[in-house]
């Protein structure tokens, strides 16, 4: 019998790959924003059709071949370049995806039981671990990151002997598809896409711990993480225990729970899915209260997890138990994957449908159509799962062993616990008469460098040489499939020790913006510019510095810098004293908005009476980032910073008073 460990690695990898691999190709697409040509490598999630061409067996040794392209990928990938990176990747999840449909028909034509247990305890150990990897990196795979290769290449040394274990040199059964009758395409079909729904749903929702806090829009939560590794931490101790709980399961009560699922989901993401005025003068809009019932489905959804563990092992037992033929598998996971390509290009396009010409603006404000759709196909195909089949010829005495499976599933749980306490902020307020205030914005580009290159750290790097007491940062989407699920605004904060405010959620597709601060953040709130494009927002808050409060603002306009969204942010701004207004304005000193902008506030690297770039390499009349303080603010010093981490510069002003 295969070993939970073996499917733990199998699907922790094809997690980590395929979410590497994405967020890649996205990068090529933020770096040139359009559509790129490295776009072509996502055929390799079509690589299953190779299973068409073989007629009889797959041999063993091709399998063996295609874990150990796996193990390879994952293993180097953390080490590469971008553009390297995505083509590895790409090859690793191409090979896993040959791999699932091969070792199911290998296991088949064995004279051996479904590794229905099995294959359960597996699928919620991998994301287990990366909800615990997640958690120790501040909201990015520790594993992944190039500083901690090790730890890619000590996971796929570990997973060597199980996949040798898990294809064993034996004797397989004949083919007996004339005597015994071949089982139908389309139940195959359904069955294989199914599977691959089931996971896409894990993948999107579970895998990453911030996420669900992010679809709300608020800091990282505790709750959330809690619940999701208690509910799938008692499903292992189910699985472990309780074999006659699951033979007790029938077709109607995983169409229940299924039902379930897919209804609290959606009252989980459309409180936050805000339906935006099509009229300018409705504009800046606050989003409306989120009455208390909707923490409801908030609590129930991490609970109702599991579900999803139980869709996919009889799903997957039920496609053992029909015994399909080599090229059934091939062609039907050829087309689960085209199914998976194109709920991916749905879930991006609900960010990025400003870049994207013709189908692209549909996708506006349809975050939560995507989980929709993914989770009614889970429903529709669980249905011929059949559960009560699984269980008739499996013998009663196999199971995980709860010697091994309880502790580790304890130690997971106290690790993930004392991972998120660790990785929490420290901010360290300045003490003291304090007559200054450092302020900096940086747009980061998803935590790229200027050349591509993921390089969050080199970013934090620079921002801890200028030292700002309060930082506004733009391009930084956090846990979102296109940028590999990462929380980078959770990242900068673990790293700075800066208290954290990420302005708008997750689900309504907007730039990411955050504000940092080493004070405490007071008031935070999000409001958005009327957009004929992709949606803007800003940041508005107060903070305080012994006897001075600051109205804090950070924005990110759309591409131009539409004069009517900086008339928006410039109402909000009028009035109230002591204002910093900073970001990514994308309009420069020579233009109607700067004009505009001068009426109300004065730009900070005039008033320290800069004429000329001060040799940082930025020329004063191409500048789109800006920090804009009240009339009579005190500027001490304001700098540009060139640097190649990002493709913005850094901007900082020494304010005094």
């Amino acid at each position: 019998m295969t070993s939970p460990a073996f499917f733990t690695f199998f699907f922790l990898f094809y997690f980590q790959l395929l979410t590497d691999f994405i967020a890649a190709i996205y990068a090529f697409g933020l770096l040139g924003t359009g559509i790129p040509p490295e776009l072509g490598f996502i055929l390799l999630l079509f690589t299953p059709v190779l299973l068409s061409f073989f007629r009889k067996r797959i041999p063993r040794l091709m399998l063996l071949i295609l874990g150990w392209i796996a193990l390879l990928s994952r293993a180097f990938e953390p080490m590469l370049d971008t553009r390297t990176r995505m083509i590895v990747a790409g090859i690793g999840v191409g090979a896993l995806l040959i791999f699932l449909p091969g070792f199911l028909w290998w296991q088949t034509r064995q004279k051996s039981p479904p590794p229905i247990t099995e294959i359960g305890t597996g699928l919620l150990f991998a994301i287990l671990l990366s909800i615990l990897f997640r958690t120790w990196g501040a909201g990015v795979d520790v594993t992944t990151q190039s500083g901690h290769a090790w730890m890619g290449w000590l996971l796929s040394v570990l997973a060597i002997p199980m996949l040798y274990r898990a294809i064993p040199q034996s004797k397989l059964e004949k083919n007996d598809e004339k005597s015994r009758g071949v089982a139908p395409f389309g139940r195959i079909l359904l069955l294989s896409l199914g599977t691959i729904a089931t996971l896409t749903m894990l993948y999107f929702t579970f895998t990453t711990p911030q996420l669900l806090s992010r679809w709300r829009g608020e800091q990282n939560d505790f709750i959330s993480i809690l619940l999701i590794i208690i509910s799938l931490t008692a499903t292992g101790v189910l699985l472990t225990f309780r074999k006659k709980t699951l033979q007790s399961l029938t077709t109607k009560k995983l169409l229940i729970g299924n039902l379930l699922f897919t209804i609290v989901l959606l009252f989980t993401i459309l409180p936050f899915q805000f339906h935006f005025p099509s009229q300018p003068s409705t504009y800046p809009f606050y989003p409306p209260p989120i009455p208390g019932i909707a923490i409801i489905p908030i609590i129930l959804l991490p609970l109702l997890s599991p579900i999803l563990i139980l869709d996919f092992l009889f799903l997957y037992g039920e496609l053992h138990r029909l015994r399909p033929t080599l090229r059934q598998l091939g062609y039907a996971f050829t087309l689960s994957s085209l199914f998976l390509l194109i709920i991916l290009f749905a879930h991006i396009f609900t960010s990025v449908y400003d870049y994207i010409p013709i189908v692209g603006p549909f996708f506006r404000d349809k975050f939560w159509l995507v989980y929709l759709i993914l989770a009614l196909t889970i429903t529709v195909t669980s249905l011929i799962a059949r559960p009560e089949n699984q269980f008739t010829y499996l013998p009663h005495k196999y199971s995980p062993k709860p010697g091994i499976i309880v502790p580790l599933l304890s130690l997971i749980f106290v690790l993930t616990i004392a991972g998120y306490f660790v990785t929490i902020p420290h901010a360290q307020t300045p003490s003291g008469e304090i007559n200054h205030l450092r302020v900096m914005t940086y747009n980061i580009q998803q935590g790229y460098s200027e050349d591509g290159q993921f390089n969050v750290d080199g970013q934090i790097a620079l921002i801890k040489s200028i030292d700002p007491d309060i930082l506004a940062i733009e391009e930084s989407d956090s846990a979102r499939i296109a940028n590999a699920n990462n929380d980078l605004v959770a990242y900068f904060a673990k790293n700075l020790n800066m208290n954290s405010y990420y302005g708008p959620n997750s689900v309504v597709g907007t730039f990411g913006i955050a504000l940092l601060s080493k004070y405490p953040i007071q008031n935070p709130h999000t409001f958005y510019m009327f957009s004929k494009g992709e949606q803007t927002a800003a940041i508005q808050a107060q903070i305080s510095v012994n006897n001075q409060t600051f109205n804090i603002f950070a924005t990110h306009l759309g591409n131009g810098g539409p004069i009517i969204q900086q008339e928006q942010v410039l109402a909000e701004v009028d009035t109230l004293p002591n204002v910093i207004l900073m970001g990514d304005f994308n309009f420069r000193p020579d233009t109607p908005q700067y004009e505009l902008t001068g009426t109300i506030l004065e730009d900070a690297w005039l008033l320290r009476g800069r004429k000329d770039s001060n040799n940082t390499g930025v020329n004063p009349q191409e500048r789109i980032d800006h920090i804009f303080v009240s009339p009579s603010t005190l500027v001490l010093d304001c700098h540009y910073v060139r640097s190649t981490a990002s493709d913005h510069p850094a901007m900082w002003a020494e304010i005094g008073w």
